[in-house]
C-alpha cells in the first residue's frame, strides 16, 4: 500500500493499496507508480481520491519513470526495450524511442 505522511507531524494522510511497485517518480503534488505492469498510475499525494490517471503503450514492465518539464512531461524506461515520452496531463504518448536490443532498465 501507499502511504502519505505529513512529516514532522507523523500525521498518516493518503493510503492506497498495491501489491508490487517496480518504478515511481513524485513531482509535487504527483505520484507516478507502476505496478509491476505495463501500465503507470498517477495519484496526488494531497487528495485521498485514489487513482488520477493511467498511461497505456509499453508492452512489458515499467523500469523506470523520470519527470522533466516542471511534472509536464515523463519518460518511462520498460522491458519492452522502448522509452516512451509522455504528456502527463493529457495521459498520451508523445514519441516512442526503439533500437535497443534489450530492456531498459534505467534512464
Amino acid at each position: 500500500e501507499i502511504r502519505h505522511w505529513t512529516l514532522p507531524y507523523g500525521k498518516k494522510g493518503v493510503t492506497h493499496a498495491l501489491k508490487a511497485v517496480s518504478a515511481f517518480a513524485v513531482h509535487g503534488d504527483t505520484l507516478l507508480i507502476c505496478p509491476k505492469t505495463c501500465k503507470i498510475q498517477r495519484y496526488s499525494v494531497s487528495s485521498d481520491k485514489g487513482l488520477r490517471g493511467e498511461y497505456r503503450g509499453h508492452s512489458n514492465v515499467v523500469t523506470c519513470i523520470e519527470m522533466l518539464a516542471l511534472g509536464q512531461k515523463m519518460v518511462t524506461a520498460s522491458a519492452d526495450a522502448t522509452l516512451r515520452v509522455w504528456d502527463v496531463q493529457r495521459q498520451v504518448c508523445l514519441e516512442t524511442l526503439e533500437g535497443h536490443f534489450a530492456g531498459v532498465g534505467c534512464l
